[in-house]
């Protein structure tokens, strides 16, 4: 095949997907893994946020503990991996910004912007939201059902119609708090990190043998 071919030509699909990941667990990682095999993507990029400019939230785990995490969650994944852009800012972290950056680091790739659709709503109120529209394709998965009005909306948008995942960082943070078992929403290697560093109230004192290592 000649190096001019359009095969040699075809750019890599990269998926960037946004978050808290406080704490990251398998309903993240299944999810990216369905919109891989989905869109037969090339790569995830996951991005952590600092400052999300919607969030209400004031304790939320430190950005090196979120990083930290994130790493060990997707060291088990061939195609996945973390990028702390936007931990490494100081202020609110905006889609567009680091859409703007990543288009240079990645110039041959095709990005595509992975988004919730409980989130679509306020799309129009986001920073720029018709130039994060020319930056990469706008990939919408389902969280809390498919909001056919907002789907009408963006015709332009991937909405997938992925199946269901009953996980939520909140639900964990309450677990882990009351000491309830977590093996069926997070990896051990998160649960480990977790309790050695005592986040979200847990602790070996206060959660020994809650975590069944299958």
């Amino acid at each position: 095949m000649s190096p001019d071919s359009s095969e040699s030509r075809k750019k890599e699909k990269v998926a960037l997907f946004g978050g808290t990941f406080d704490p990251v667990h398998y309903g993240h990682l299944q999810l990216a893994e369905w919109i891989k095999d989905k869109l037969q993507l090339d790569r995830v990029i996951f991005i952590p946020v600092r400052i999300h400019p919607f969030h209400k939230r004031q304790d939320i785990a430190s950005p090196e503990h979120r990083l930290a995490m994130l790493q060990r969650a997707v060291s088990v994944y061939k195609n996945f991996e973390v990028n702390p852009i936007e931990l490494e800012r100081e202020d609110v972290s905006y889609t567009v910004d680091t859409l703007r950056t990543l288009q240079k680091t990645y110039p041959a790739a095709e990005l595509y912007f992975l988004i919730g659709d409980d989130n679509l709503a306020d799309f129009h109120k986001w920073k720029e939201p018709d130039e994060i529209r020319r930056l990469a394709k706008i990939v919408v998965f389902r969280r809390d059902g498919i909001h056919k009005d907002v789907k009408r909306r963006y015709p332009d948008f991937i909405h997938l119609d992925n199946p269901l995942i009953n996980i939520s960082s909140s639900r964990i943070r309450e677990y882990l708090y009351s000491g309830k078992k977590v093996d069926d929403f997070i990896p051990p290697l998160i649960y480990e990190y977790i309790m050695q560093h005592g986040l979200y109230g847990a602790g070996a004192d206060k959660n020994q043998g809650n975590f069944s290592r299958k």
